[in-house]
């Protein structure tokens, strides 16, 4: 699946995997080995299993292959992406597997930052930073998240740890 979108499909309505659709695939599976294994003998000993034994689960690639493109983007333009946004309101911008998080000082700035031009500023910037690493264009400018909270948050919630942070 690509998306959380397409792995909604095949859930029922309390979010389990859709047993239909679970044997569906397996029927599908089945029908597909059969083709495949007719003159591997291997292949037909290995998925002898009947289809009901089966187990089919499945997960959204896209946050995976996002993640990816993050983590390979090198530290000294991570840096210089920081150096350059940050200002006098900003505590620290902290880089993880999904984007960035921006740290604002006071819990209070928050409401008004995430509306603000600076942050509208930083989006872009992060979208022009990563947009080199994403040969097959996961991200899009207009659903990029960037995480925002606060020294203040990160103190007193969390013993400012990174670990507990991300725990």
């Amino acid at each position: 699946m690509e998306n959380y979108e397409d792995v909604d499909e095949f859930r029922d309505r309390n979010t389990n995997y859709d047993s239909l659709k679970q044997s569906s695939i397996s029927e599908k599976f089945e029908e597909l080995n059969g083709e495949v294994s007719k003159n591997n003998s291997f292949l037909k000993n290995l998925f002898k299993k009947p289809k009901d034994k089966y187990f089919v689960c499945f997960s959204a690639f896209n946050p995976i292959a996002k993640s990816e493109i993050i983590d390979k983007i090198p530290d000294d333009i991570l840096s210089d992406f920081k150096k350059r946004n940050t200002t006098n309101k900003i505590w620290e911008i902290h880089d993880s597997s999904f984007g960035v998080i921006v740290f604002l000082y006071k819990e209070s700035d928050i409401a008004e930052y995430k509306n603000s031009r600076e942050m509208e500023n930083l989006k872009d910037d992060f979208y022009k930073t990563i947009k080199p690493f994403d040969k097959k264009g996961y991200f899009k400018l207009d659903k990029l998240h960037i995480g925002i909270d606060s020294k203040e948050n990160f103190d007193n919630n969390y013993e400012s740890n990174w670990y507990y942070y991300y725990k």
